[in-house]
């Protein structure tokens, strides 16, 4: 019994490792630029990684729209 129990401690201990998720690139012929090339005008401590949010119940124009916090270093994919 204690056995199953540890495997299963160290299987839910490790669930966040494989739950991250890779940093949005750009589809091929986009490249993204920097808003600021080097640091921003102000920049203000952030509480935390970026994420991103999306409310099915928040409709614009009919669809959804995802909100992005935390941002650090924005870009603009041209």
């Amino acid at each position: 019994m204690k056995s199953l129990l540890l495997v299963f401690s160290v299987l839910f201990a490790s669930l966040p490792l494989t739950a991250q998720i890779s940093a949005w690139q750009p589809s091929p012929g986009h490249t993204q630029i920097p808003i600021w090339p080097s640091a921003a005008p102000d920049p203000q401590p952030v509480k935390g990684p970026e994420s991103v949010e999306i409310d099915p119940k928040f409709l614009v124009a009919g669809k959804t729209v995802a909100g992005v916090s935390n941002v650090t270093r924005p870009t603009m994919t041209v």
